[in-house]
């Protein structure tokens, strides 16, 4: 008989065991019809008969075997009698249920979100072939590199099958609906060899589109497409107008295409040589460099590569920049590696918390089994005495186990689905760009293999703790004992549990003190009721910086007279940002450094004379920015507290004079203030060394893009369309974006430390609860239990050494004559329990 019939034989069982009695029924007669025929009576010949059979159940069970698969059958009859067992402790079985489907589903979602995030490779072919490239500034050892650089590793390279080099810029978007500033990446023709993508319509960048004055082309994202043309599906060849200009569509990338930087996620893809001349070895525009390495090369041969052509175009430049660069040096990183290194630690972090909530959720369920073990005792002992072998019963409890757990894993996946669908939406900010949270094949293989393992392994005790418990009846005392062992594993198991949970409890509470800590960091301004929004003025309309200054005066006249606004101003990086220009600094009467000296370095802000007081940042000397402080003035500065402790230390730093570059004749600025430090890394990180000059008497960073702050009595967010309506007035091409209020910066700039502290946080609250609940349960059912057998027994005691809580479970239940049936039904007390050979007083 084949395997297939074998199988479709369980399904039609009740048939073949009626046609299989028939046919023993036949035998049967046919015996007792020949012992007729040789003179016995009737009664005699049916009775030699059946002796001469043999036993026909097992003679059922040998033919069943022929043409049934004996084992899967045995493991039916294993799960239905699961089910009974389960049905019949609706208590136990929900509480054992919920406790393996938070456990397993806590842990397939953080799993699927470290599988998405880490393991899984980028979304391009052969990813962990490609690494990013840079040189890093002897300043600040940040990434720094140059046109030169590339264009000489790209020429000169023997290690790489491909390299391109992007960058990024905003660009105001108009002709499709409102206007909207977009983020573009001005992408080198080979981005798309070197990554392995093909646009999902029309073409790539060619060598001729990435020049000087050549046709000015663009490709499209997926949802910028769909957004902004309705995905029109004959895009191609038309318009779109960045800051004026015309670029004319030849592609649209695919839907899944993650642009290979967290910090980029553009809208458009523009050729980079037409942007910037990467001919012209004295550009110094800071690029991001991608390469994908030949077959067989190692990073390691990478970097030497490059290193000996960095080497060699360092000769290129001037005496004095060679002085400065060279301490420079080259990294070479792998691609994925840079792009979740921020993430990495954290989200280890999270799924060790987790492996902890399944670890005591797997140690809870062994010890309820193990606390029910107790009550089985006797079921196992009647079935021990009618033949059955341990092996079988051990068998038997396996499978109940890997039920249960079979039960949670589902409601476990079901959480698991809805889990990742919030923390999608939760942490599109926090986690790499690059990065789908989604659920996989992995998602499931994963959990089928937790779900298996624990039920096998974490399985095992109850059953192997139940075999070798020494269990004796005391037929004239009623009452029946367990080993030292059994006690001693569930008492260890309790432990297990509970030191568990206070290992989270610990971390969650160091990590709740940390950011208690943080949240009271004194940030240099006053968030609350703050509005603020970016502006970055189309160039060819406003080609002078005297144009830009009177936009941005007439907008600040209009705001500060709207209804609702206590005070306005204007900046060039608001707090929490990394827009902040960075410069070197002298003071006047102090020699210049040489090129290959580290020169002290600032961050430099313009503002209107009314940002401090609407950031409420205070003034601790001096005086603030007035009206009169303009290009015809004398130039003068503000400085913050690091600023005057890094240079000045216990000198007054007010009337001091100060050198910065960017004018044609190096005019000295004069400090008139001191403010507070404002962090603008994040509160997370000290305050950076910063001066702030007025916005009226710019002479270097960039006068048309600005970000503005408005101070409300009310509700900020009330005041965004009056804003966006008084910008439309004074110009009606120019978006208006970003616009956040200064709580929301603020959260955003802790989300990852929140997220990270809220899941460690209620991963350790559920461990604890499940660890009280296994603690409790365990000493509720033993106690049950105990009641249970006292309620049968003749004349035995109840005895308590076992469960220190028996003696409160049996004062706290009720004494009425039907309470031990409602402890049974609820605890799963069973029936055997009746018979006068099982009383017993559990110990």
């Amino acid at each position: 008989m084949s395997v297939l019939n074998r199988i479709a034989s369980l399904f039609r069982r009740s048939k073949l065991d009626e046609e299989l009695e028939d046919e023993l029924r036949a035998h049967l007669e046919m015996r007792a019809q020949d012992n007729i025929d040789a003179g016995m009576s009737e009664d005699e010949a049916r009775r030699e008969a059946e002796m001469r059979f043999g036993n026909r159940a097992a003679m059922k069970e040998n033919t069943r075997a022929v043409y049934a698969v004996a084992w899967l059958e045995s493991m039916l009859q294993d799960l239905r009698y699961g089910f009974r067992i389960l049905r019949r402790s609706p208590a136990f079985s929900v509480v054992a249920v919920l406790t393996a489907a938070l456990s397993i589903g806590i842990t397939t979602t953080v799993f699927t979100i470290v599988n998405s995030v880490l393991l899984r490779p980028l979304p391009f072919p052969d990813s962990g072939r490609l690494i990013a490239a840079s040189t890093l500034d002897p300043r600040e050892h940040l990434p720094a590199t140059y046109v030169p650089d590339f264009t000489a590793w790209r020429e000169h390279n023997t290690t790489l099958k491909a390299i391109a080099a992007y960058t990024s810029d905003d660009y105001n978007f108009s002709g499709a609906g409102e206007p909207d500033r977009v983020r573009a990446a001005l992408v080198t023709s080979g981005l798309f060899a070197t990554l392995g993508v093909e646009p999902r319509m029309g073409r790539a960048f060619s060598v001729a589109d990435d020049r000087p004055n050549a046709e000015p082309v663009a490709i499209l994202t997926n949802k910028f497409w769909q957004e902004h043309f309705s995905a029109d599906a004959n895009v191609l060849g038309k318009q779109v107008k960045l800051e004026n200009r015309l670029y004319v569509v030849v592609g649209v990338m695919p839907p899944d295409f993650r642009f290979p930087d967290n910090d980029v996620q553009p809208s458009i893809l523009l050729p980079l040589g037409f942007e910037h001349d990467l001919s012209n070895v004295t550009r110094f525009v800071i690029l991001n460099v991608i390469g994908r390495l030949k077959a067989g090369v190692t990073e390691q041969q990478a970097y030497t590569d490059l290193d000996r052509i960095s080497q060699a175009t360092l000769r290129q430049y001037s005496a004095g920049v060679q002085a400065f660069l060279k301490d420079r040096t080259i990294q070479i990183a792998n691609l994925h590696t840079l792009l979740v290194g921020d993430v990495r630690k954290p989200l280890l972090v999270i799924l060790a918390a987790a492996g902890f909530v399944l670890l005591i959720g797997c140690l809870n369920l062994t010890s309820l089994q193990l606390a029910r073990s107790i009550e089985r005792s006797s079921e196992m002992e009647m079935r021990l005495a009618l033949g059955a072998k341990r092996a079988r019963l051990t068998r038997q409890l396996l499978t109940e186990n890997a039920l249960l757990y079979g039960i949670g894993a589902g409601l476990g996946l079901g959480l698991a689905v809805a889990a990742v669908a919030v923390v999608r939406g939760a942490t599109a900010k926090v986690l790499p760009s690059v990065a789908s949270i989604s659920i996989d094949r992995w998602m499931l293989g994963f959990t089928s293999i937790v779900t298996l393992g624990c039920a096998m392994l974490f399985g095992l005790v109850p059953s192997l703790s139940l075999n070798k418990a020494r269990i004796a009846h005391h037929p004239g005392e009623g009452r029946l004992t367990t080993g030292r062992g059994h006690r001693r594993m569930r008492k260890l198991l309790l432990v297990s549990e509970v030191g568990l949970a206070l290992v989270l409890l610990a971390g969650a509470g160091l990590m709740i003190r940390s950011f208690s800590r943080l949240m009271r960091v004194n940030a240099g301004f006053n968030p609350s009721n703050v509005l603020t929004a970016h502006i970055s003025l189309i160039q060819s309309e406003f080609p002078r910086v005297e144009q830009q200054i009177a936009f941005f005066d007439d907008l600040l006249q209009r705001v500060h007279a709207l209804p609702g606004v206590d005070s306005v101003g204007l900046t060039s990086a608001l707090p929490l940002s990394s827009d902040q220009l960075t410069l070197t600094v002298r003071i006047e009467g102090q020699p210049a450094p040489p090129l290959s000296t580290l020169a002290p370095t600032v961050s430099v802000m313009s503002v209107s004379p009314g940002y401090f007081s609407t950031m409420q940042t205070p003034l601790l000397a001096g005086r603030g920015f007035e009206e009169t402080d303009n290009r015809d003035s004398i130039p003068v500065v503000i400085v913050n507290q690091a600023f005057v402790r890094q240079f000045f230390g216990a000198e007054d730093p007010l009337g001091k004079r100060i050198i910065l570059p960017g004018r044609a004749k190096p005019v000295p600025d004069t400090i008139v203030g001191v403010v507070a430090n404002i962090h603008h890394s994040g509160i997370d990180h000290d305050a950076s060394v910063q001066l702030y000059r007025p916005y009226d008497q710019m002479s270097f960073g960039i006068a048309y893009r600005m970000a503005i702050a408005l101070r409300s009595r009310t509700e900020p967010t009330l005041l965004v369309a009056t804003l966006r309506r008084e910008v439309a007035n004074l110009n009606g091409g120019q978006p208006v974006f970003d616009v956040a209020t200064m709580d929301q910066i603020m959260r955003e700039s802790l989300a990852q430390r929140r997220v990270s502290l809220l899941l460690l946080a209620s991963f350790a609250a559920l461990a604890l609860i499940l660890a009280a609940v296994g603690y409790l349960w365990c000493h509720v059912i033993l106690g049950g239990a105990a009641l249970a057998g006292d309620r049968h027994t003749h004349g035995g005691g109840l005895h308590s050494r076992g469960c220190p809580s028996v003696r409160t479970a049996r004062s706290g239940l009720d004494n009425s004559p039907g309470s031990h049936r409602r402890v049974s039904w609820v605890f799963g007390a069973h029936p055997l329990y009746q018979h006068p050979a099982l009383q017993y007083t559990a110990l």
